[in-house]
């Protein structure tokens, strides 16, 4: 209620000062925030909030009545959380002779909390059991493996780049590193301007081309390269990269980061992570409270300043950080480009499969799951020319994988 004098019923001094405040009122001041106050409570009578309140309930029960709740955390950490009905844990036994029998496989694995736990640091590299394990997975060409990733090409690289036939999708997309195994497929696709995918509202041939185009994917310089790579100079030979953006792409970049650096500043504990095409502003270090008033803050300013329809800014609460990126640019985008472009080298009946922990992670499953590009599946009981998707979400949280 506005004109109401507050306090803690805790703190005696509160309570005495509040009284003193009110005796030595003005009855000017007294009537008006009088008037404020029955105005109010005479239009928000206890029967319309607690009809608000049912009717704010019944909404709620009709959108998760398709939801099953179960209960995480302990004492004061407990919570509900609601999985769709058709959430459960993955079966490998049902999974493997499907796996086993498909033609071609589509793997999408996200790196951080998904192949590795959460890392709070900028560097993480992989243990070589997981590289192993890669390469076994990558020796068999019927499996297209891709990391998905937010981390930077530079980074990817160096932790990946001697396993030859594992693709890499870096910065959530921007960039793209294409098994050695199919490299030859894709130089043999037409150089294009466009893609019935694009992720703005433009005509594609006003989309600017560097070199050899594969579907939205520029040919670029690898610059990633300059990191050292396991074995040596040797291993370097599938170093091609490809761009989802262009130059002129990061123009909003200094604008933002000069915004970003003044937040910085005044939240103790966050940091800034400048890449390529996109800006990471990490607050889980602050307060957490304050951290994340700034981040909701730094979003809000951010769209306002820089020019429509150029980036996209994202708060990611569980992951306590604050993501720029090119308008459009993010996995779900970047799966639906990777199904385009590989169909004509996949093989029925295929094998699809994305595994992530968070947030970002859903539109990968959505993409992966609604792709009108894999066609219709085959005729009920014809198991041999469907194709089987499997959408799997790391841990027990909301999640439309399936």
């Amino acid at each position: 209620l506005s004109g109401v004098i507050r306090v803690n019923p805790w703190s005696i001094q509160d309570v005495a000062n509040a009284i003193q405040t009110s005796v030595n009122m003005s009855l000017a001041k007294r009537q008006a925030s009088f008037a404020r106050r029955s105005r109010y409570v005479m239009a928000h009578t206890l029967e319309e909030w607690a009809f608000g309140f049912l009717k704010d309930l019944k909404r709620a029960a009709k959108h998760n009545s398709n939801l099953r709740f179960v209960q995480v955390g302990f004492s004061s950490d407990v919570r509900l959380v609601g999985l769709r009905s058709d959430f459960a844990p993955v079966n490998v036994d049902k999974i493997r002779p499907i796996f086993e029998k498909s033609a071609s496989r589509l793997i999408l694995l996200d790196y951080d909390g998904t192949l590795i736990g959460d890392s709070k640091t900028t560097s993480s590299a992989p243990p070589e059991q997981l590289k192993q394990t890669l390469r076994s997975l990558c020796s068999d060409h019927r499996n297209l493996v891709f990391i998905m990733s937010g981390r930077t090409r530079s980074d990817l690289f160096q932790w990946f780049g001697d396993i030859e036939d594992l693709g890499i999708a870096a910065e959530k997309g921007c960039f793209v590193r294409w098994p050695a195994h199919v490299l030859e497929y894709i130089k043999s696709l037409p150089v294009s301007t466009g893609t019935s995918l694009e992720r703005r509202s433009i005509a594609p041939q006003s989309i600017p081309t560097l070199g050899r185009r594969s579907s939205s994917w520029i040919e670029c310089d690898s610059n990633a390269n300059d990191a050292k790579v396991p074995g040596g100079s040797q291993n370097k030979r599938n170093d091609r990269w490809y761009s989802l953006c262009d130059s002129s792409e990061t123009k909003w970049k200094s604008m933002a980061m000069a915004v970003i650096k003044a937040y910085n500043e005044r939240t103790d504990g966050a940091m800034i992570e400048d890449k390529e095409y996109g800006i990471v502003w990490k607050f889980e270090g602050a307060d957490p409270d304050y951290g994340q008033m700034q981040a909701r803050e730094l979003q809000k300013y951010l769209q306002e300043v820089i020019e429509e329809g150029v980036i996209d800014v994202v708060v990611y609460n569980d992951n306590r950080i604050l993501e720029i990126l090119p308008k459009g640019v993010n996995k779900g985008l970047a799966t639906s480009l990777l199904i385009q472009t590989l169909r004509g080298h996949m093989k029925d009946p295929l094998f699809l499969m994305a595994v992530g922990d968070d947030i970002s992670d859903e539109k990968m499953f959505s993409a992966l799951q609604n792709s009108p590009v894999l066609g219709q599946n085959g005729p009920k009981g014809e198991e041999d020319s469907r194709h089987v998707v499997v959408t799997c979400c790391v841990g027990l949280k909301p999640s439309n994988a399936h």
